[in-house]
C-alpha cells in the first residue's frame, strides 16, 4: 500500500514536470533539461565521467533550481533529468542532437550561452582538454546559434583558470608551446591561452594530418596545465 502511494506520487510529479515542459504551465522554457544532457554527454565524451565533472554539473543544477520561481518543482525536474541522462549514457543511448534542436527552438541567447558555459566548465573540470571533448564542444558551438568567437573565449577562460607556479625543469618540456624558463608567470599564462585557442580551432579541421597534429598539441597543452596550473 505504501509502495503504491509512493509510485503514485512519483508519477504525479513526473506528469507535472512533463506538463511544464510542454508549456502547459506558466513558466518560460529554461532549456535546463537539455543543458544537463549536453553537460553529461560532454563529461562522458572521453569515455569516463570524472568526479570533478559530476560535481560541476550537480552544482549547476542546484543553483539553477534555487533560482527558479518554484525551486521545489525545479529541483525534482533537475533530479529526474540527471538520473535519466546518467541512465542513457550508461546504456550508450545518450544523443545530443534533439537537445541541440530544442535549445535552438528556445532561441534565447543567454540560455544558449549558459549551455556553452556549462560545457566549458565540464571540459576544464578535470584539468585536461581531451581531443574527444574538444570535438564535441566544437559540434555544440557550430550547431547552436551562438557566436563561435564568444564561445571559444568562454572556453579559453575556463581552460586557463588557475595560478601558474612554474618549475624550470618542467618548463623545458614545453618549448614547443613557446614557453621558456625566462618567462614570467603572466607571460606563460598568456602563451597557454593563445596556444589553446589556436589548436582547439584546428581540432575539427577537414585535413586529417592537421587534426592529428592538433590532438597532439592539445595533449601537450593539457599536460602543461596539469603540471603548471594549481
Amino acid at each position: 500500500m505504501i509502495l503504491a502511494f509512493i509510485i503514485l506520487v512519483f508519477l504525479v510529479l513526473v506528469f507535472a514536470v512533463k506538463a511544464m515542459e510542454r508549456g502547459d504551465g506558466r513558466e518560460v522554457p529554461s532549456g535546463a533539461t537539455e543543458i544537463v544532457r549536453l553537460a553529461i554527454a560532454m563529461a562522458n565524451s572521453d569515455g569516463f565521467v570524472a568526479p570533478s565533472e559530476s560535481a560541476v554539473i550537480v552544482s549547476w543544477a542546484q543553483k539553477h533550481s534555487a533560482s527558479a520561481s518554484n525551486p521545489a518543482v525545479e529541483k525534482i525536474r533537475m533530479n529526474l533529468a540527471l538520473k535519466e541522462a546518467v541512465l542513457d549514457v550508461n546504456a550508450g543511448r545518450l544523443k545530443i542532437h534533439n537537445s541541440l534542436i530544442e535549445l535552438n527552438k528556445i532561441g534565447v541567447k543567454t540560455i544558449l550561452m549558459e549551455a556553452v558555459e556549462l560545457c566549458s566548465e565540464v571540459l576544464a573540470a578535470d584539468g585536461l582538454a581531451h581531443a574527444e571533448e574538444l570535438r564535441l564542444f566544437n559540434h555544440v558551438v557550430s550547431t547552436l546559434n551562438v557566436g563561435e568567437k564568444e564561445a571559444r573565449a568562454c572556453l579559453a577562460q575556463h581552460i586557463s583558470a588557475g595560478v601558474i607556479n612554474p618549475d624550470k625543469n618542467s618548463l623545458k618540456k614545453y618549448h614547443m608551446l613557446g614557453i621558456s624558463v625566462e618567462m614570467s608567470q603572466k607571460e606563460i599564462k598568456t602563451i597557454l591561452i593563445k596556444e589553446f585557442r589556436k589548436w582547439s580551432g584546428r581540432s575539427s579541421h577537414s585535413n586529417v594530418k592537421i587534426r592529428e597534429e592538433a590532438a597532439d598539441m592539445l595533449m601537450l597543452i593539457g599536460s602543461a596545465r596539469a603540471e603548471l596550473l594549481k
